[in-house]
């Protein structure tokens, strides 16, 4: 192999199969990089065995092939080769020289055909719009639980039948629920559990411009997506995800509030300055058309700030609830209404029974969150 790429576009594309490529492995070969040579085109292909990301960036091809190169030291060594200087990249019997200007490198060399292929995917093939799945991401991944306990919540759940598609995520303490509409397409009904690191990397390869669309192909155990120049692979989460409807469809509430989203936002940074790793929970107290928002840390101080709100229940006295702050405000980050109402149902005994949050008039986007024992 021999060719010559610009210093920017290789960089692009080694930060994006880089974030599969583990800095340790059992299997020394996983900490490598396989570079392929196609057309007027360089395939970078990097995997874990779990997950795999490919992509292809433009280069000057004067000899075909394929070379393996450990990754981290490719990455380190093109982030510091001089700016504005193209590549050349060469293939020798028992090495690979790498120059750029004056400056030269000799690595050693590595047999490619050990490496993994990229795996071909026969299954269910589907097509979404960018922008959807994008949104739909946001307002989910906070809720992935972090347990390895309970594999199956390691991941967001999709259900797709017809032309409608729910997507699920919850830690056992909050559940995120989007239900979306597809806007041209039916399809056969389908469901997986996409793990939360390949749900995060499609995140950062998807579009947020209208009307740009990708592919999908999904089977019993493994899930393909393939952009304009990317393609990505991962196992699917096994296990019987929780059935969730029980609680985004229930309508038996106490009462609900509506309460200024951005205004709610700033009251909950304040208080943040009082809360603590080990204490995170702030109180809120509604009485009326007002909610006093407390919360208070022995070694640090307390604190308070009234709130008005809008009350479908006025004659409701004292109603004490505590939750923590942080899961509200990874649902604010994301709402897009300027309200947002929270429903509230009787106590049972001392505990507090799950709250449901959603921006105003909003039906598709349900965080139901459990409260804390005040």
């Amino acid at each position: 192999m021999k060719l010559t790429v610009n210093k920017e576009n290789l960089l692009y594309g080694l930060t994006y199969v880089n974030r599969v490529i583990p800095t340790k492995s059992d299997i020394p070969y996983l900490t490598n990089v396989l570079i392929k040579s196609i057309n007027d085109e360089i395939e970078l292909f990097g995997t874990d065995m779990e997950q795999g990301i490919k992509t292809t960036i433009p280069a000057q091809i004067d000899k075909d092939g394929e070379i393996l190169i450990n990754a981290k030291v490719l990455i380190d060594m093109v982030k510091k080769l001089p700016q504005g200087k193209p590549i050349q990249i060469e293939e020798e019997e028992n090495e690979v020289i790498v120059r750029s200007g004056r400056s030269s490198y000799n690595l050693v060399k590595l047999s490619p055909e050990e490496f993994p292929l990229f795996p071909t995917i026969e299954g269910k093939k589907m097509e979404f719009f960018q922008k959807d799945i994008l949104d739909i991401i946001k307002k989910v991944k906070f809720s992935v639980s972090s347990d390895d306990q309970y594999p199956m919540l390691r991941g967001v759940h999709f259900y797709i039948n017809g032309n409608i598609m729910e997507v699920t995520s919850t830690d056992g303490l909050r559940i995120s629920y989007v239900k979306r509409e597809l806007k041209d397409k039916e399809y056969e009904e389908t469901e997986f559990i996409l793990p939360i690191k390949a749900v995060l990397n499609l995140e950062r390869f998807l579009l947020p411009d209208e009307g740009v669309k990708f592919l999908i192909n999904v089977n019993e155990n493994q899930f393909y997506a393939e952009l304009e120049k990317i393609k990505m692979y991962t196992r699917l989460v096994r296990g019987e995800y929780p059935d969730v409807r029980e609680f985004v469809e229930r309508e038996d509430f106490l009462f609900s509030i509506l309460v200024q989203k951005d205004e709610l936002k700033e009251v909950l940074d304040r208080v943040g300055v009082l809360l603590t790793p080990e204490r995170g929970t702030v109180k809120f107290i509604i009485n009326g058309n007002k909610m006093t928002i407390t919360t208070e840390t022995p070694e640090l101080g307390f604190f308070e700030e009234d709130i008005d709100i809008i009350n479908s229940n006025e004659e409701i006295k004292n109603f004490n609830i505590a939750f923590n702050q942080k899961f509200l405000l990874d649902f604010i980050d994301v709402v897009k209404t300027d309200e947002i109402e929270i429903s509230f149902r009787e106590k049972e005994g001392d505990e507090e029974k799950p709250v449901r949050v959603r921006g105003a008039g909003e039906k598709d986007y349900i965080y139901i969150l459990m409260p804390y024992t005040v």
